[in-house]
């Protein structure tokens, strides 16, 4: 699988130009689509971090996990993080730990860390027909808390996180 990363330069008229193309993890990243990355992180640096759906087999059309890539060192940083048999991950959503809120992360990381946040997938449970949101530590894919919905989100349902954004209902 290939996991490639592409730049591109941005113009105030609203025109881009790709500028550079590489491949991540060349070898290491399992079959996956839907990157995410905190985007709060150093907004003009290159991430470090990036988090994909993923397939946990090489032969499957289903993907069924998570994983955690480092694209400075270009090797997958975390084995599939995977749900039980029949379980599908949606595509998943960084959320950036709240400054000065919270609990400690880990005692190796600092609040300045790119990864020190959460992790969210929605996982369709196949056997019941229902999803749970999922919530993991960004660092370690540890799981933290499952929410079991009533009811099911389809399968590759996928959105983003948007600190401080609260629609207006009429």
């Amino acid at each position: 699988a290939k996991l490639r990363e592409y730049t591109f330069l941005l113009y105030e008229d609203g025109t881009s130009i790709m500028e550079h193309v590489q491949d991540v993890a060349p070898n290491e990243a399992a079959l996956c689509e839907y990157p995410c990355t905190n985007l709060s992180y150093k907004p003009n640096t290159r991430r470090r971090f990036c988090w994909t759906n993923a397939t946990s087999k090489q032969c499957t059309d289903w993907i069924d996990g998570v994983q955690k890539v480092d694209m400075e060192c270009s090797v997958q940083s975390t084995k599939v993080k995977t749900f039980g048999e029949g379980t599908y991950a949606g595509p998943p959503v960084f959320v950036p730990c709240k400054e000065g809120g919270g609990e400690e992360r880990s005692s190796s990381q600092s609040k300045e860390e790119e990864d020190n946040g959460y992790i969210l997938s929605i996982v369709y449970k196949s056997e019941t027909h229902t999803s749970d949101v999922v919530i993991m530590d960004a660092e370690t894919l540890k799981t933290l808390c499952i929410l079991e919905l009533k009811d099911h989100v389809p399968y590759q349902f996928h959105g983003d996180f948007i600190s401080g954004y609260v629609p207006e209902y009429n």
